[in-house]
């Protein structure tokens, strides 16, 4: 490579050879040209990545790196540290880019970190970007990434002293969201589990342990934690054995002994104990109890129950009875083993414990029962001695034939009895006190009565049965409404018929009757015993005939009518002469004029009714004749102009969908082409409805559209020109100076001005035209955006000097915050960040650009303010760049270093200026305190005699809030103090430090 600025020369020489012969040479000379290297800028990183990262171990990483070099120089990436060592690390970290790029590089940084990486020290590794510049220049920086270790739970909640065979004992810890929790349990099991939280049902006496690791959503665990268990054992419990005693007397209770030396007791129930807190209290129970002891030994329980029972067994003289005067009831006692009754005198045996008792009055026996413990209890039974009831059946009597009587007395029996009759086929009901007897033969009927007390008597009554005299009303008769019939009946003097409406005589036995509807006529005649007798007879009258001659009618003028009578088996009609057949059910009637018809009907009783029906006729009416039309759809129409010849005017519209309507056709208001109806009916009219039809077509008016007016940039691309939501596109389009045109406009190429837009109508619609008035602005350059890097401490710039390209000069600038900018950039005084360009503002070529400026400030740090005392050195330590200046320089080992010595005789501050590696520059200070020594006196010599002891130091030994140290220490009462005694055996000197 040349070392001298200027022209060279290179030969280069090729020769061939062929089977080791030189055959063929070839040279050229190279002139190369050696110039001074331009300036090169360092490259810098591209944007605000950050220089520090954190990750979860487990988790992947992935960030990007960007560098950039204001010359546009190529630039090459090389990145080192021990992450990237699969040896080390598996898998390693890697950087995804290029080796070499033009004036920008990305590189991609990715690693995914496993369980166990992480540290407190954060992982460190460096990029270096350099340029192929002259000389080439590099930039260099450490990237630190922390692998944050995933932090379980440090400690576990719940008892660490537990009694042995305890359920449910909880434990907990910290609750991680999303951390997956593995319990262990030594001396117990695991009874619930939810998350970070269990349930333990420990086991047997000894030492257990709970056990617990989290692992999280990356699969990482922490280190298990544990909590020592002590399990104790439950104390032995001996309430006792069960017993067995008489009522109100009294029980030890517990075992020997109840529980372990060194318990606590505890008895439930305490109120029949004489102390519930003792070993073996004394029970005097009012029953059956059940006591429980609780014995307390090292913080665990153990229980035992005994049961007392009283002999209060079931001791009964059993229930009580009741018998009917001369009935016998047996006693039931039980619950003992002897038995002595009282009285005796009315009981087959007092000594057992079922007698028979058979007082003759009500009576109270008493039993005294004694058990095989000798526990004696007593108890009575009653035997309730009834009267039986009394029973009154009724008088005997006679009644007639077929007649009914109420039997029994009044009372039969007793309030509340029960009743049974004998002969209950010829009675209502044979439970009743008084039933209805209707007996066809005189008849003995008995009664049982039973009182409320279950006593039964009875008591009997005859009735007596009287004849009847003979009755013949003769057979039933028919006849039709309004005629009459002879009654023909037989019997002895003094018969009477009834009712006597519609008879000639009631007390003849052959009257005429004459009824207006179906009656029954009763003859009734009583003998000498007083008893009567009856027989009827029906006569019928037939149902009047329905004639019905159907509903009226109307014709149409010629048109038939089918008549149709009801009611009967034959018909008879007039008038006859419009009738096909006057002498069948349903004749056709063709009448001229309107005509009433009566009809004659005769029923199967050969009765006979009438009645009538009419024909209307009515004249025919007319619609009109069909017609047609065209409209445009501006257009309005009265129908009733396009109907042909006369036409009834009560009549009804139709539109096409056969919808109601009136003979204004309005396409404006909706109403639609097609075949309008015109239908005229009459109402309650025989004749048909007639219906002419109005065929309306229409023609839509075209519509051009509403036009426009627009403004575009000379750069926007083609659009079609606009004209409105769903336009007919079937029309043509002309330009500016009547130059035809497709319809599409190209900024920069089309003539600017208005386009007229015409569509044709279909007649007898007008044709319509829309324009489009087009202005084109010229667009201009906002150049290209970038980024800049300005120091704190630099000098003002004018910001469209940095934008690439040719920015056109008119623009404006605004700020971060969007507020108007001068373009001109003060560090001192403007904030870093994005500032945009904008030309065309306003206008529809309005364009923008971006200059991304970054203020860089060295974080300069002249170090921590210290303390020295005179004559000591201190050492100052400054950073945040790569060159310093101190001042004052005075005093300072270096003062152009960054970590120069001061060695100043009084408190001095001093001042730092920090230039980093783009010319930044920022200042800091630092205090150097300088403390005086301190004034210090061990006393005066002394001389004293050996062994005596000598107080020795100053008055004062130095100053206040001072520390003293002397030596040697042998033989001093204290090496700290500022006045120690000294006692040596020989002479030796003190000193003070």
């Amino acid at each position: 490579m040349p070392v001298l600025q200027g022209n060279h020369v290179v030969s280069v020489e090729v020769k061939e050879y062929r089977n080791g012969l030189l055959i063929g040479r070839t040279r050229r000379d190279l002139q190369l040209q050696a110039i001074v290297c331009p300036p090169n800028t360092t490259p810098d990183v591209d944007g605000n990545w950050a220089l520090s990262y954190s990750v979860n171990e487990g988790d992947q990483l992935c960030f990007d790196m960007d560098f950039v070099d204001a010359d546009g120089d190529s630039l090459f990436l090389t990145a080192s540290g021990s992450i990237f060592d699969p040896l080390l690390f598996n898998p390693p970290a890697t950087i995804n880019s290029p080796d070499s790029a033009s004036a920008a590089i990305d590189a991609n940084f990715c690693w995914d970190t496993q369980c166990g990486q992480g540290q407190q020290q954060p992982y460190l590794f460096s990029v270096s970007v350099s340029d192929n510049g002259c000389p080439p220049k590099n930039i260099d920086v450490v990237i630190q990434v922390t692998v944050i270790p995933f932090a379980g739970p440090v400690s576990i909640t719940g008892p660490a002293t537990v009694c042995a065979q305890v359920t449910g004992s909880a434990y907990s810890t910290t609750n991680i969201v999303n951390a997956v929790y593995t319990w262990s349990v030594t001396g117990g099991t695991i009874a619930t589990q939810n998350g970070n939280a269990i349930t333990v049902d420990w086991g047997a006496p000894g030492a257990g342990s709970v056990s617990v690791f989290a692992t999280d959503t990356l699969g990482c665990s922490s280190a298990p934690i544990t909590i020592p268990v002590t399990i104790n054992s439950i104390p032995a419990a001996d309430a006792g054995p069960d017993q067995l005693i008489c009522g109100g007397a009294s029980a030890p209770l517990g075992g020997t002994p109840t529980g372990p030396p060194g318990s606590t007791f505890t008895w439930s129930p305490s109120v029949t104990l004489d102390d519930a807190t003792t070993s073996n209290p004394l029970a005097t129970p009012l029953g059956n109890t059940s006591y429980i002891v609780s014995v307390s030994n090292a913080g665990c329980s153990g229980t035992d129950t005994v049961v007392v029972n009283i002999s209060n067994i079931a001791v009964s003289a059993g229930p009580d009875a009741t018998i009917c005067t001369g009935d016998t009831a047996q006693l039931q006692a039980s619950g003992g083993d002897t038995y002595v009754w009282d009285p005796a005198a009315t009981l087959s045996d007092a000594a057992i414990a079922d007698p028979n008792a058979f007082p003759t009055s009500t009576t109270v026996y008493t039993v005294q029962i004694i058990d095989s413990l000798g526990c004696i209890s007593t108890d009575s039974a009653q035997v309730l001695v009834n009267a039986l009831p009394n029973v009154d059946a009724g008088a005997d009597t006679s009644i007639c034939l077929n007649q009914s009587i109420v039997i029994g007395g009044a009372p039969t029996g007793p309030a509340g009895s029960t009743f049974n009759w004998n002969q209950a086929g010829s009675l209502d009901n044979d439970t009743l006190a008084n039933p209805t007897a209707s007996p066809l033969i005189t008849t003995m009927y008995a009664v049982v009565v039973t009182d409320t007390n279950g006593c039964v008597a009875l008591d009997n009554v005859t009735i007596t049965i009287l004849n009847l005299p003979a009755v013949d009303a003769g057979p039933d008769l028919s006849i039709c409404p309004g005629d009459s019939v002879q009654l023909n009946g037989t019997a002895g003097p003094g018969a009477v018929w009834s009712p006597s409406a519609g008879l000639s005589d009631p007390n003849v036995l052959d009257p005429m009757a004459s009824p207006g509807s179906t009656t029954t006529y009763v003859l009734e005649r009583f003998a000498a015993n007083g008893c009567g007798n009856t027989d009827s007879t029906t006569v019928t009258v037939f149902p009047a005939v329905q004639a019905n001659a159907g509903n009226n009618a109307s014709l149409c003028l010629g048109s038939t009518a089918q008549l149709n009578a009801t009611g009967g088996t034959t018909f008879v009609w007039t008038p006859s002469a419009t009738l096909n057949d006057p002498n069948i059910q349903n004749p056709l009637a063709t009448p001229d004029t309107t005509t009433t018809y009566i009809v004659v009907v005769t029923d199967a009783n050969n009765c006979s009714g009438t009645d009538t029906v009419q024909v209307q006729i009515t004249d025919p009416i007319s619609a009109g004749g069909d017609g047609s039309t065209v409209l445009c759809s501006n257009t309005d129409a009265w129908l009733f102009d396009y109907l042909v010849g006369p036409y009834d005017l009560n009549g009804v519209w139709l539109d096409p969908a056969f919808n109601n309507d009136d003979a204004a056709f309005s396409p404006t208001l909706g109403d639609d082409p097609g075949n309008w109806y015109y239908v005229v009916q009459v109402v309650n009219s025989a004749c048909p409805p007639d219906t002419a039809v109005v065929n309306v077509a229409v023609n839509q008016l075209p519509d051009a559209g509403f036009g426009d007016s627009l403004e575009v940039c000379s750069s926007d691309a083609p659009f079609e020109l606009p004209l409105g939501l769903g336009i007919d596109t079937t029309g043509s389009w002309t330009g500016p100076f009547n130059i035809p045109s497709n319809g599409l406009y190209i900024p920069g190429t089309s003539e600017p001005g208005t386009y007229f837009y015409v569509l044709l109508g279909a007649a007898p619609c007008p044709s319509d035209t829309a324009f489009v008035v087009v202005t084109e602005v010229l667009a201009l350059d906002p150049g290209g955006s970038n980024t800049v890097t300005a120091c704190g401490s630099g000098v003002v710039f004018n910001m469209i000097d940095s934008l690439f390209g040719g920015p056109d000069q008119t623009g404006t600038w605004t700020d971060p915050n969007n507020l108007p900018q001068s373009g001109v950039f003060d560090p001192a005084i403007d904030a870093d960040g994005t500032y945009t360009y904008t030309v065309g503002g306003g206008t529809a070529c309005e364009a923008s650009s971006t200059l991304q400026v970054n203020v860089q400030v060295p974080p300069a740090n002249a170090g921590a303010d210290a303390a020295i005392c005179i004559g000591d050195t201190a050492q100052l330590n400054a950073s945040g760049g790569t060159n310093y200046s101190w001042t004052p320089g005075t005093d300072l080992s270096d003062a152009n270093i960054e970590d120069p010595l001061a060695f100043p005789t009084s408190t001095a501050t001093y001042s730092v200026t920090v230039t980093d590696g783009l010319g930044c520059t920022a200042t800091d200070d630092v205090t150097i305190t300088v403390n005086a020594l301190p004034t210090t006196s061990a006393g005066p010599d002394e001389a004293t005699c050996a062994g005596s002891p000598v107080n020795i130091g100053g008055s004062p030994t130095g100053p206040g809030g001072s520390t003293y140290v002397w030596s040697p220490g042998t033989g001093l009462s204290s090496t700290t103090d500022a006045n120690p005694d000294a006692n040596r055996w020989t002479a030796r000197p003190t000193w003070l430090k």
